[in-house]
């Protein structure tokens, strides 16, 4: 059974410098991150539904992911039109994106 949510820093990105679609990209993952924040509910909905296929024997083993680090890669991958591998590949090499998955703190 994976965990809902681990407790991180806050996701905050200092973006002056980047070109301005870069910025556009990031400020759109921001505001959608405010409103995961702001209505918990969703985490919850998607924590029950991640639960379901999960409930077995209690010899299972540890998550690797939480149901929000879950819901933000698919957010990701929804968002940026790639295939799951390239999505993984693109998290794997952002910071920022790593942040947005709350797997890393913020810089």
């Amino acid at each position: 059974m994976s965990p809902k949510r681990e407790a991180v820093l806050p996701f905050a990105w200092n973006n002056d410098h980047l070109p301005q679609v870069v910025r556009e990209d990031r400020e759109k993952h921001k505001r959608i991150s405010r409103l995961l924040d702001e209505n918990p509910e969703s985490l919850d909905r998607v924590h029950e539904d991640l639960r379901k296929p999960s409930q077995g024997g209690r010899q299972g083993r540890q998550a690797d992911f939480t149901s929000e680090t879950i819901l933000r890669a698919l957010l990701v991958h929804a968002l940026q039109g790639l295939s799951l591998r390239e999505t993984v590949i693109l998290i794997a090499g952002s910071d920022f994106l790593q942040g947005f998955l709350r797997t890393r703190p913020p810089r």
